[in-house]
């Protein structure tokens, strides 16, 4: 059940990363084809204000900014998914986390109560054959891997949620730029629309 849903979540980074990298490598085409742009709109400048190319290179220009804008939105709205996507899973393994805890808890407190190694001696000896009290002993080994286990499970459910949250923390920050960058964008097509 843990593995699945580890499988499921790492599959949907996985397709969130394809979708993330494609628009990325959209936008940076669409940055190139602005300065290219506006490379062309100086030199046509310089010619003339009225010159028909300079109003060309003016609206398409406009037009990449916008697309570059949309694909920004896009990649915002992706990265919007994926700190909820990852704000679920961090609220569902701190959930197993705690129901993980709550067990453990119980079998501490069982095994305080029968710490004493006497009374562990005193199942092993009470037993009515030798291979009986061999299997008691199996027990008690295999008793306490289980609790090496439920640690070792419990330390394990920590590192998820940690890694869960640093990757949180990555896609909010990326989400930060991107704004940052539909920002400017956006400032710049107005800029533009206004020359025109």
């Amino acid at each position: 059940r843990i593995v699945l849903s580890c499988i499921l979540f790492f599959a949907g980074i996985l397709t969130f990363a394809q979708d993330k990298a494609k628009l990325q490598k959209q936008n940076q085409e669409l940055k190139k084809e602005i300065i290219q742009l506006g490379k062309e709109l100086k030199k046509n400048q310089q010619d003339s204000k009225l010159n028909v190319d300079y109003v060309q290179n003016l609206e398409k220009k406009i037009e990449v900014q916008s697309k570059l804008v949309n694909n920004l939105t896009k990649e915002k709205r992706l990265l919007d998914d994926d700190i909820y996507k990852t704000q679920l899973e961090i609220n569902k393994l701190s959930r197993e986390l705690e129901g993980l805890k709550e067990e453990y808890k119980k079998v501490l407190v069982k095994a305080y109560k029968n710490k004493s190694t006497a009374n562990k001696m005193l199942f092993v000896l009470s037993s009515r054959s030798l291979n009986q009290a061999y299997r008691r002993i199996k027990y008690l080994e295999k008793y306490s891997d289980f609790q090496k286990a439920q640690a070792n499970e419990i330390l394990g459910k920590q590192n998820d949620i940690v890694k869960a949250k640093q990757q949180k923390e990555k896609a909010i920050k990326d989400k930060e730029k991107v704004v940052n960058q539909q920002v400017i964008f956006a400032k710049g097509v107005d800029s533009e629309k206004a020359e025109k």
